[in-house]
């Protein structure tokens, strides 16, 4: 009776050691699954040529990238019409792109550039580890003399060529491209004031 008990004994211990085994192979897992979730995606890396109102952004221009209205990337050129490149205009391993990458990004998730202040014409989905060359172009009428800022030099302009016609698309001074520069392309400039400027 006592090697019964004795036996019964060990087999408990045994069943009770392999429980344990398996909640803590379970809770190790569930660890590191949970451990796994919180790593922070690789960045996503771009680079391209860089044009407003297809003319070369000016170096110093400032490209930001957004998801959901929150910045988490930006680049200053370096050079002009490229973003992402050397002086050469190569963007190979090594040189500095525009880096967007947080904690919480999704893959898929849309990103919006900005070049200056303004919305660029792409957007891109987010993918972790990833290296895209994107071509980044913004078309700014009201800004006549291509500088990524709207202030009185684009008003200097209109006052230059004040009451001269033409066909559309002949001056930039005609914002609107009417066919005249007048009053109504002062307007589009006064309601675009300060637009790509740094404060």
């Amino acid at each position: 009776m006592k090697v019964n008990a004795l036996h019964h004994c060990h087999e408990m211990q045994l069943v009770l050691l392999k429980t344990a085994a398996v909640v803590c192979l379970v809770l190790a897992l569930a660890l590191t699954v949970g451990h796994a979730s919180a790593i922070t995606p690789l960045p996503h890396a771009f680079y391209g040529t860089l044009l407003i109102d297809n003319e070369p952004a000016p170096s110093g221009t400032v490209v930001t990238a957004r998801i959901q209205g929150q910045v988490y990337g930006s680049i200053t050129t370096q050079y002009p019409g490229t973003y992402g490149s050397d002086a050469s205009g190569n963007w190979g391993p090594g040189i500095q792109k525009l880096i967007v990458q947080g904690d919480e990004i999704d893959n898929g998730a849309l990103i919006e550039f900005y070049i200056g202040a303004l919305p660029a014409d792409q957007t891109f989905l987010f993918s972790s580890g990833a290296v895209s060359r994107l071509d980044l172009t913004v078309s700014v009428p009201w800004d006549v003399n291509g500088d990524g800022c709207i202030n009185l030099s684009d008003l200097v302009l209109i006052g230059q060529s004040w009451g001269n016609t033409g066909p559309p698309h002949w001056t930039r001074a005609d914002v609107n491209s009417d066919g005249v520069v007048n009053l109504s392309d002062l307007v589009l400039v006064g309601q675009h004031w300060g637009e790509g400027c740094e404060t």
